[in-house]
């Protein structure tokens, strides 16, 4: 499933969103959303963390980019 949608922020949730991104913790904006989306997830229960972390690997797998140690470790982070 696909959807795509605008988000504007302002005030708080703007200076975290730039915040996370500037320290590296996220690459963009739409990762950050996404992961914390995930989080959510996780949090009421409707997710499991190994489900996450194959889907990570799949789309990791499936990207056909060679990933380091660090990448993929970054990659799963974002998610939990």
């Amino acid at each position: 499933m696909t959807m795509d949608f605008t988000v504007r922020l302002r005030g708080e949730s703007a200076r975290l969103m730039q915040e996370m991104i500037d320290k590296g913790y996220f690459e963009s904006k739409t990762e950050a959303i996404r992961a914390g989306i995930l989080n959510i997830g996780l949090q009421l229960g409707l997710v499991s963390k190994q489900r996450i972390h194959q889907e990570v690997l799949d789309a990791m797998k499936k990207s056909g980019k060679k990933y380091s140690v660090e990448e993929v470790r970054r990659q799963i982070e974002a998610v939990t």
